[in-house]
């Protein structure tokens, strides 16, 4: 494989993983308003933790594609 393929795949699942975890930002603010919250607050910063990974392959995988 070449990087610029490499570098399409790492785009398309940073997009996946961004957008999955976007979508599932309402159901961790409903975790917020319930009454476990210490479990709740745990959760959204893995969600934040996933988003951010989500960005991060995505951008990797630009620069990939971009590289001569």
């Amino acid at each position: 494989m070449k990087k610029k393929d490499i570098g399409t795949i790492m785009i398309v699942l940073g997009v996946i993983i961004a957008i999955a975890t976007i979508k599932g930002i309402p159901e961790q603010i409903e975790k917020l308003k319930g009454e476990d919250t210490s479990y709740a607050i745990g959760s959204m910063m893995a969600t934040v933790v996933f988003l951010g990974a989500g960005i991060a392959l995505a951008i990797g995988g630009y620069k990939m594609t971009k590289a001569d």
